[in-house]
């Protein structure tokens, strides 16, 4: 947050001059002493004034502070009315013993009441209006914040949104999935109509997928028409097996990503084929796969553990895991169940 104006050297320097003047200004109207203006206005009496002013800002200055550090400015109006009941006591008790001093020291005599009732109310007054400066720079500067907050949420929510759509498109999928489209249509027409049918499946899912949540048995449907997708690939030989007996909830897309990964870290050879298990292990998924793994590839295992706890931090306290061990690579996935609350934060 930024600092209020009010604790600037300047504006502490030069404010108190223009409120001295105008409460000497003040005083004079309400004695009817006017007619002394023109020769005693720059007399000791303007400059007492602007001592008084000094001494009020500063001390208001000095309980602002104080209460703001303390959090007690934060309780709306109780804070507020404390702050302007404190100062207002604080400037009081150092204007009368100002006041008093001065009559006696300087001009030789005890200010009467209605004197004191007089410097007192204006530089109270005086007071109040720092205080409120304070109070509407305040106000200004949290709702500037606020707003800035929303913003910068907003892009968040954009740039969260474009990245999803982004992961969502797959431009490497895509492009490889064409280019072997391309191979397809003119060896076997059918096929390719095939694999244009696997294309179409997988992105329908993955594009029109607005749900926080989705069955594991909802995303095996798409899985199966992307690793139709992957055999048709040039060099690619995948199995796939599912051993899932319950049902239970996913982050849409989880499992898309896990294969996809082991894909493209697997050695594309005939000879050593992908073989990737769904299975259930407790209160866990376990998804597994067995391959040759290319050396500079093992990085994406990582990137993508980022992203998919990311996504599930806001539903599990569980994170997904990931470990090697030989040729066989394992992402654990927790389970998540509506009617199990505490896998919710």
């Amino acid at each position: 947050m930024r600092r209020s104006f009010i604790h600037r050297p300047l504006f502490r320097l030069i404010s108190p001059l223009f409120s001295g003047a105008i409460a000497y200004l003040l005083i004079l109207l309400i004695n009817n002493n006017v007619g002394a203006l023109e020769e005693l206005f720059l007399g000791q009496e303007l400059y007492f004034c602007i001592g008084l002013s000094y001494l009020t800002h500063e001390s208001s200055r000095l309980i602002i502070l104080l209460f703001s550090r303390k959090g007690i400015l934060q309780h709306a109006l109780t804070g507020i009315a404390i702050t302007v009941l404190a100062c207002s006591v604080f400037v009081v008790l150092a204007l009368t013993i100002s006041i008093y001093i001065y009559f006696e020291q300087v001009l030789g005599y005890t200010p009467i009441l209605s004197e004191l009732i007089i410097f007192n109310s204006i530089f109270i007054i005086i007071s109040w209006i720092h205080i409120s400066l304070f109070i509407a720079h305040d106000v200004l500067n949290r709702s500037h914040k606020l707003k800035i907050d929303q913003e910068v949420e907003l892009k968040q929510q954009l740039e969260e949104a474009f990245q999803q759509y982004k992961e969502g498109i797959n431009p490497d999928l895509l492009f490889e999935s064409l280019e072997n489209l391309v191979v397809l249509s003119r060896v076997d027409v059918s096929q390719a109509e095939d694999y244009v049918d696997h294309l179409a499946n997988v992105y329908r899912y993955v594009l029109s997928q607005h749900n926080e949540l989705v069955s594991i048995q909802s995303e095996i449907e798409p899985l199966d028409h992307l690793v139709a997708l992957f055999k048709n690939l040039p060099n690619r030989e995948i199995t796939f097996k599912a051993d899932i007996a319950d049902n239970y909830l996913l982050v849409p897309g989880t499992l898309l990503k896990i294969v996809e990964t082991l894909v493209r870290m697997a050695i594309a050879n005939p000879r050593y084929p992908l073989r990737v298990k769904l299975n259930d292990r407790g209160n866990y998924l376990e998804v597994s796969g067995e391959f040759l793994h290319r050396i500079h590839m093992l990085k994406n295992a990582d990137i993508l553990l980022r992203q998919l706890n990311t996504s599930y931090n806001l539903y599990s306290d569980t994170a997904i895991t990931y470990s090697k061990r030989g040729n066989k690579h394992y992402f654990t996935i927790p389970k998540l169940m509506l009617s199990d609350e505490s896998t919710y934060h």
